[in-house]
């Protein structure tokens, strides 16, 4: 079970990191708009802008972090990431094209810069990093957009989300955020989907019980494997502090610490920022009145493999 926690978690970050990330106040990118240029082939899109991750009433104190996309009118794009924790700051940059097709997003970086407590390091990019995007706007609005982007596994594709982000100037608040978090919101059972690639599906739950109890568990299925089901579930303890929550899973009678930031939180779904090992995500996992409706859903997923 540690192994494949563990292998989860990197994938994730792995996946997050390597979207790269660019400053978005460089002077020679200002021309009077923040730095957005507004004239070129997709003048008018609803794309085009500043769109910064999180939602208007989330300052960059909590978690730390500040990350968004900027998408210039003329096909070129930069997207950004600044982190810093206990003193120490970290950066990365990344500047490209992108060619828009209805809501199919494709993304060229062509450039990366990184930062760490004030020190850059710019590194060559060997060939271009071709990022394959759908975009998932918001109802009405510009507050609430994310990202689906795919990936190849290997031996067919996946896909991540990532978001939520609002575009700059947007001061409409979704009424489902929650200016505090408590237990007893939190508490029951979650779950989300890790991947659902051609190869595999991965489906974990965690369930935060009274006393700070509860438990964590994965759900899998491989193609090498004919789609034979699997289960894993390792239990842990968890607390609450403001909007973080921090959770410690017994693996092999060894503790190990996850955290994530709850960045909205409703009766029927909650959107975290995951801290992994090799980075971070933003995932939004859906609540469960009990673990068999879980497997129903991810024998549904399975069921579609097996057709």
């Amino acid at each position: 079970m540690k192994k494949y926690f563990y292998l989860m978690s990197l994938m994730v970050g792995l996946l997050v990191c390597s979207f790269g990330f660019v400053a978005c106040g460089d002077d020679d990118d200002d021309n009077g708009n923040g730095g957005v240029i507004t004239t070129g082939k997709y003048a008018g899109n609803r794309l085009v802008g500043e769109w910064i991750w999180g939602e208007p009433n989330m300052s960059q104190e909590q978690g730390h972090h500040a990350a968004g996309y900027i998408f210039n009118a003329d096909g070129t794009c930069k997207y950004y990431s600044r982190y810093t924790d206990e003193g120490e700051s970290w950066e990365e940059q990344r500047s490209g094209t992108f060619v828009l097709n209805k809501l199919n997003l494709t993304i060229s970086w062509t450039k990366m810069v990184m930062k760490e407590n004030g020190k850059t390091f710019e590194e060559p990019m060997d060939s271009v990093y071709v990022d394959q995007c759908e975009i998932m706007y918001p109802e009405s609005g510009d507050v609430g957009m994310f990202l689906k982007r795919y990936y190849d596994t290997g031996s067919g594709q996946g896909w991540s989300e990532e978001g939520p982000f609002y575009k700059k100037g947007s001061t409409t608040t979704p009424t489902t955020q929650n200016a505090t978090i408590t237990e007893d919101k939190l508490k029951g059972l979650w779950y989300a989907v890790d991947e659902n690639s051609d190869n595999k599906i991965n489906v974990f739950m965690v369930n935060f019980m009274s006393g700070g109890q509860g438990y964590y568990a994965e759900l899998k299925a491989k193609a090498k494997h004919n789609w034979e089901p699997e289960q894993e579930s390792a239990p842990m303890t968890w607390q609450l502090d403001k909007n973080t929550v921090k959770f410690y899973v017994i693996i092999d009678q060894e503790r190990m610490e996850r955290k994530a930031d709850i960045l909205k939180l409703t009766d029927n779904e909650v959107t975290i920022k995951r801290y992994l090992d090799e980075g971070t995500d933003q995932i939004t996992m859906k609540r469960a009145q009990n673990e068999q409706e879980v497997v129903m859903y991810f024998s549904q997923l399975v069921a579609e493999k097996t057709k």
